[in-house]
């Protein structure tokens, strides 16, 4: 026991180990250029979120806030004259919140006005995808990038309101030493990210009442329905079979394919290290995408926006290219 101690004591004082648990579940100062690029560049997964026009007339299978309110005015077969604003043609509905978004964003990259730009974003981007949710079978790419926009809203929202109130009682509202608003924006939308990992963990083992992982070989169906989505989505006879010698070593190899399975649904369940600190968000961060990746090759499956946003905000690259230059120089 002594022996095992001592060699614990060893790792615990190496400066790798030391460095990686350097973190304290809170917000790590940020540098304004650092979260101008992810602005930017999250402006621009935002904007291949929204569609160019919705050819659904109705929303029999209403979800969310559909359930509410009637999204119908989305379609595209509505168009809206504004012959009294000098626009000759008419537009849809779509087409105006394309233009409200665009000019947002813009204001959102560059960091001007985020009270009211991101909340404008955000109620497109719920009341889009939802409609686009409510025709009958749900669709959760752009589900990531939705919920960091209601959370930067929050944080946004939040600490303006904090300013307000600080001048109306003549105390100034102080952020802890060496944070910023953007040190609160970046942390948050770090955690929307961990929780959609989280909370995609958390279904699989409460639906299956823990039976995820010794069925998880039985993915191989799931494999061939997603390649059969494929088949009748493009009628591409070349993507008939490809996932079948997948589904085939699932089943071949059952264990294997639970050690394997079950380690991408324990990186959901834990991605909430990633808030911990800088290090461990771009292990996390690193973790997802692998996952993405192999999930991508296996089911034919994309999620192009959640790496997207894995990839701006934990990983975050920039960061640590300025890290590196730093300590050349230093040396």
């Amino acid at each position: 026991m002594s022996a095992l101690t001592e060699i614990a004591k060893r790792a615990w004082y190496m400066p790798w180990v030391k460095r990686l648990c350097a973190g304290t579940f809170r917000p790590a100062p940020v540098a304004s250029w650092e979260v101008l690029i992810m602005r930017v560049l999250f402006a621009c997964v935002v904007w291949q979120t929204f569609p160019e026009n919705f050819a659904y007339a109705e929303q029999k299978y209403p979800n969310g806030i559909a359930r509410i309110f009637d999204l119908t005015w989305l379609w595209s077969g509505h168009e809206y004259s504004f012959s009294w604003m000098g626009i000759e043609n008419p537009v849809t509905a779509t087409q105006i919140i394309r233009l409200v978004v665009a000019i947002s964003l813009l204001f959102y990259a560059a960091g001007f006005l985020l009270p009211i730009a991101l909340p404008l974003i955000t109620a497109a981007s719920i009341i889009v995808r939802t409609y686009y949710n409510s025709q009958g079978s749900i669709h959760h790419g752009c589900q990531m990038v939705t919920t960091i926009l209601v959370f930067q809203t929050v944080v946004v929202m939040w600490f303006a309101g904090r300013r307000l109130y600080g001048r109306a009682v003549a105390k100034p509202f102080r952020f802890p030493e060496g944070l910023s608003q953007w040190s609160y924006f970046l942390y948050y939308s770090q955690g929307a990210i961990a929780g959609c990992y989280v909370i995609a963990g958390l279904t699989k083992i409460v639906r299956t009442g823990g039976s995820w992982f010794w069925n998880s070989p039985y993915m191989a169906l799931e494999v061939i329905k997603t390649e059969k989505q494929e088949f009748y989505s493009t009628l591409d006879h070349s993507v008939l079979g490809t996932q079948a010698v997948y589904a085939e070593w699932m089943l071949n190899n059952p264990n294997l394919a639970r050690l394997l399975l079950s380690g991408g649904v324990i990186l959901e369940l834990f991605a909430i290290i990633a808030l911990f600190s800088r290090n461990t968000a771009l292990m996390i961060g690193a973790g997802m995408i692998l996952f993405h990746r192999s999930v991508d090759i296996v089911m034919n499956l994309h999620f192009r926006f959640n790496e997207y946003s894995v990839w701006i905000f934990c990983i975050n690259l920039p960061f640590w290219a300025a890290l590196a230059m730093r300590q050349a120089r230093g040396k």
